[in-house]
Order: C-alpha cells, then sequence, then structure tokens
C-alpha cells in the first residue's frame, strides 16, 4: 500500500513538473516570437542588424494625440497655419544645428550628422542641390511625419500604400550658390545649411510600388494635418511653400513640450548612420513577457507545493495508527 501511494506521489509530481515545462516553454516562445517580430519588421527596413554598431542614442516624447485640437481635411488653410517665416526659423536652425555651413568634401566625414535613405514611411527625391543628411533630431522629426501621416491616411482614407516625398535637405555652401542661380526663393543663409531642415513636396507622393503619383486635395490635407498637429505639439516649425510646392519644414525642439506625454520613445543611431531603430519597444515587450513567465513560474511552483502537502498530509493521515477490532473468533484484537 504505502508503495502504490509513493507511486501515485511520484506520478502525480511528474505531470505538474511536465505542466511547468509546458508552460514556460510557451511562454519562452511567446518571448522569442515578439523579439523576432519587432526585429523582423526593422530589417525589413534596412539590411542593417539593428542590434549591432550602435554609436548614439536619442529619446523623444511623443504626447497623446487627443490634446491636438481637431480639424477637418476639407478646409486646411494652409496660408496661416504654416506662416513660419526665415526669422522665426533660422535662429533655431542656428541652435539645434551645426555651428556653420560646410563644404560638399565635408559632409560625409561629418560626424554631427546622420544620413537619410528612403524607408517605409516616407521617400527621398533625386536630391540635385543638396545632401541626404539631416542632424539626429531632424531625422526624427522626419520619421515621425512619415508615421503620423500614414496614421492620418489610415484614417481618413482607409489606405497605407503611399507616402510623402522629401525634395531637399542639407545644402552647402556651393549647393546654395547654384541654386540661387536657379531659383531666386532661395535665401543665402538658409536654414538648410544646418542640417535642421527639410522639404516636402505636396505636388506629388509616392506609392509602395515605387510609382510617383500626382497629390490631390486629400493627400495634401493629410500631410497638412500630419503637420499641423506635430507643430502643435511643439516638434517643428512650418512654411508653406507656393512658388515651389512644398512644406520647408525645422525641427524646432528635441522634445514634445506640453504636460499629457504619454510615450517614450528611445532611438539607435547605427554607425552606418542610414536608419534608426526604435528599441525600447521591443525590451519593454521582452521584459514583460519574461516577467510573465517568471511570475507564472512562480505561480506554478507555489501551486505544486500545496498539492505535495496535501498529498503527504492525505499519506500520512492514512498510515497513522488505528484501533480496529477483529471478533472473528471472539477475541479482541488491537492492530496499531
Amino acid at each position: 500500500m504505502h508503495d502504490y501511494r509513493s507511486r501515485q506521489l511520484r506520478n502525480r509530481k511528474i505531470v505538474i513538473w511536465l505542466l511547468v515545462v509546458l508552460v514556460v516553454s510557451g511562454l519562452g516562445l511567446t518571448a522569442f516570437k515578439i523579439l523576432h517580430h519587432e526585429q523582423a519588421e526593422k530589417q525589413s527596413n534596412s539590411e542593417l542588424n539593428p542590434w549591432e554598431e550602435v554609436i548614439d542614442t536619442v529619446t523623444t516624447i511623443r504626447l497623446d494625440r487627443s490634446v491636438v485640437p481637431s480639424t477637418s481635411l476639407k478646409n486646411m488653410d494652409y496660408r496661416h497655419l504654416f506662416d513660419d517665416k526665415q526669422g522665426v526659423q533660422l535662429p533655431t536652425a542656428q541652435r539645434l544645428g551645426l555651428p556653420q555651413p560646410l563644404e560638399d568634401s565635408q559632409v560625409d566625414d561629418n560626424t554631427t550628422l546622420v544620413e537619410v535613405g528612403e524607408n517605409r514611411w516616407y521617400a527621398v527625391d533625386q536630391l540635385y542641390h543638396s545632401h541626404p543628411y539631416l542632424i539626429p533630431e531632424a531625422r526624427m522629426l522626419l520619421e515621425y511625419i512619415g508615421r503620423r501621416f500614414n496614421e492620418i491616411l489610415k484614417e481618413e482614407c482607409g489606405r497605407d500604400d503611399i507616402k510623402p516625398i522629401v525634395t531637399s535637405m542639407l545644402r552647402t555652401k556651393s549647393s546654395i550658390k547654384k541654386l540661387r542661380r536657379r531659383n531666386g526663393n532661395a535665401t543665402e543663409n538658409s536654414c538648410h545649411l544646418y542640417g535642421t531642415t527639410f522639404d516636402i513636396t505636396y505636388s506629388r507622393f509616392r506609392t509602395s510600388d515605387g510609382d510617383d503619383i500626382a497629390a490631390d486635395e486629400t493627400l495634401k490635407a493629410v500631410l497638412g494635418k500630419a503637420l499641423y498637429e506635430l507643430r502643435y505639439e511643439g516638434l517643428c516649425y512650418v512654411k508653406h511653400e507656393v512658388r515651389q510646392p512644398c512644406f520647408h519644414i525645422t525641427v524646432k525642439s528635441d522634445h514634445y513640450s506640453g504636460e499629457r506625454a504619454s510615450i517614450e520613445e528611445t532611438y539607435l543611431i547605427t554607425k552606418n548612420k542610414d536608419h534608426w531603430v526604435r528599441s525600447k519597444a521591443v525590451k519593454r515587450k521582452a521584459k514583460q513577457a519574461v516577467r510573465q513567465m517568471e511570475q507564472t513560474v512562480i505561480e506554478v511552483e507555489q501551486k505544486v507545493e500545496e498539492v505535495e502537502q496535501k498529498v503527504e498530509q492525505k499519506i500520512e493521515h492514512k498510515q497513522a495508527p488505528k484501533k480496529k477490532e477483529n471478533t472473528q473468533q471472539g477475541d479482541n484484537y488491537v492492530f496499531y
């Protein structure tokens, strides 16, 4: 009888520990899938390993969109909404950007700038009078514009296969001179000289297939609404240009203003400077999965201990000395 109960107890322990192993394996697989999915999504934007050759990090805070006054796509007043002139944008560009304008030969070796390439959020046009470089804060702003444009496009139009096109970024002394010969609207002391400023055209957009399409009023309004929200949140200055059909945008701050910030995101800048990785969300999800796994293991172990204690108590209770009368032959026998 004692061997039978011992086998029962051993079998129960084996079953319980098998359940523990299955639960831990399932949670571990979940954590692995989260990491794998996030890394696969990042690598779809860039062929580089996002976890290698990190040289710097930049953190920003994003406000909840509910704090921004609503605006309709049908009555976007571009002239009054986006009228941040040169006198407003230039002091900020000089404060946040390069200490002095560069020559063409100095651009590639400058460590303050990050290279900007096309990704899923925005397209980069062929640049004739500028270079695909910005300071990290401006590069971050550009990605937020693309993300916000995509978000509003889904909400308003139910599609996500179109992205805005960047037509100008960092300019040098020589490129400004060349541009001024062709475009009288270009100023000699341009905000573009400091790596803080870029232009996004509103006359055409690019599809996910790589084709450029002429903009209609709806697409321009979607872009305008994205810029309106980010400008209201205190991240940028915007000037609506008419002679050259574009929004002239200068980064205003590397942090969002206001007290109702809800999401803090950390970006990694890689050595090759051609993409950033939003890492905090990945680490947060993985840590949550690991914590959940650890908590589940603790709970299962506690249940195992409780079951073992109950089984042992039952065995001890059954094995405890009991008095039993045997009157089979008229004699009283006591068994212990």
